[in-house]
């Protein structure tokens, strides 16, 4: 990764991290929340996902130090804080669960765009249309489709929200989920039937099934 394309990287994921935290600003803001308390937990996930998904790594032969993002731990560090969020604000926990969920998936797409440019992750071998070239070899442009197909997870959860038609957190959980899973089977890092993403997602989806019957129960109950 050169200098120019770790600026790139760098500068992506700082917008996925601010642009996806004003979402879920204007969320709160939608759903009645207090200005103070929709900017101070946005501000709190925007935080939790750098602080958990940020890799430091140095070489200390060269002396180079390599920062590196890893989405699923950042989702992991929004998921801490979502469960801190579940005690400390419980009355807005639902408002506050929409928010995060319905951005997650704009986070992640423009994340990718780095990805994109700085080939820190790519595709499995391929010389067909649209092809991306890292180090003179050929692969499959998985970080621009996954860009494109979750950006478009999170116009359709949005605009189902704004039209009211119907809750779209459970859909858009299950397309973020689905989409991830199925487009790693195109990335070049899996080393036997499932990669390590693969995996995390199916705890993911399991965490969620959990959490989920939870809620529901305790709606009932009330």
């Amino acid at each position: 990764m050169t200098s120019h394309t770790s600026i790139i990287y760098f500068l992506s994921n700082i917008l996925a991290v601010f642009l996806g935290g004003l979402s879920m600003f204007l969320l709160l803001r939608r759903q009645k929340v207090e200005k103070w308390l929709a900017f101070a937990y946005a501000a709190l996930v925007c935080v939790g996902a750098i602080i958990f998904g940020t890799i430091i790594s140095m070489n200390f032969e060269e002396s180079i130090i390599k920062i590196s993002f890893d989405s699923l731990r950042g989702v992991a560090g929004v998921g801490l804080v979502l469960i801190a969020s579940y005690f400390a604000f419980r009355n807005h926990f639902k408002a506050i669960l929409h928010a995060v969920i319905l951005s997650l998936p704009l986070m992640y797409g423009l994340a990718k765009i780095g990805c994109t440019v700085a080939g820190c992750c790519h595709g499995i071998a391929y010389d067909g249309p649209f092809a991306l070239t890292y180090d003179e070899a050929k692969y499959f442009p998985i970080q621009p489709l996954e860009s494109i197909v979750f950006l478009l997870i999170y116009s359709l959860g949005l605009a189902l929200y704004i039209w009211k038609k119907k809750d779209p957190m459970q859909l858009v959980i299950c397309l973020s989920l689905s989409s991830k899973f199925l487009l790693d089977f195109l990335r070049d890092e899996r080393g036997g039937y499932l990669s390590r993403n693969q995996i995390i997602i199916l705890i993911y989806a399991a965490i969620w099934t959990v959490v989920n019957f939870y809620l529901r129960i305790r709606k009932k109950n009330k």
